[in-house]
């Protein structure tokens, strides 16, 4: 098929090209992929997904990674047929019509809007774990506003100033989680794990919800 499917893309590509400067490097665009997939889920959707299903979570997760991979490269092979900005609404409106394409773009906005929302909640509570008082009132409210207003003021500094920023948090994530791990690794109990139980009644549709939405900030 042909890089472009329509002569529409190919003016609006051209008139994107002459508006957009590339200004984020390869290695930035990694971290923004990796800012977006590891959060807060990481750290918390796990421990819940174990109260459901108990020891099964542990394959429940590589299920629900294989079932994100499909999609993720369906998105890249649909990615790689356009060279302007767009994404889902772009894909869905050259598929399928306007129409569509409208409705995906407030679709993806809003389940947007909505995961900020959750991630922050997520932050405070696990900020409550090192400060107890941001459980509750005005320091819950702080530990979820200031975030958003700080990472908001440098992405409105500029494209540059967002891409070195992700950068400096992925490598922040990916460095604790690292030494989990190793540490981990020489702590592992299989016979413990798999004693493992849920303690939680709702089983695998819930448990399932949890761990594509872990997965979902590709």
């Amino acid at each position: 098929m042909p890089s472009q499917p329509a002569t529409r893309p190919a003016r609006a590509s051209a008139e994107s090209a002459a508006t957009l400067r590339r200004v984020v490097s390869r290695w930035e665009v990694v971290a923004l992929s990796v800012n977006s997939v590891i959060g807060s889920g990481v750290y918390l959707l796990p421990g819940a997904a174990a109260a459901l299903l108990g020891f099964w979570s542990l394959p429940a997760g590589a299920l629900a990674a294989g079932a994100v991979l499909l999609v993720t490269l369906c998105c890249a092979e649909a990615s790689s047929r356009f060279d302007q900005a767009g994404g889902g609404d772009l894909y869905a409106r050259e598929a399928f019509g306007d129409l569509v394409g409208f409705e995906v773009g407030w679709m993806t906005w809003l389940a947007r809007v909505a995961s900020v929302g959750s991630l922050s909640a997520g932050f405070a509570q696990a900020m409550a774990y090192l400060v107890p008082a941001a459980g509750a009132g005005w320091m819950r409210a702080a530990a979820i506003v200031v975030p958003l207003v700080v990472l908001t003021a440098i992405n409105v500094a500029g494209v540059e100033a967002g891409a070195r920023t992700a950068v400096v948090l992925a490598i922040a994530k990916l460095l604790p989680l690292a030494i989990f791990i190793a540490a981990g690794l020489f702590a592992v109990s299989w016979p413990v794990a798999a004693a493992q139980t849920a303690t939680r009644d709702g089983g695998l549709a819930p448990a399932a919800v949890l761990l594509l939405f872990a997965y979902a900030g590709f």
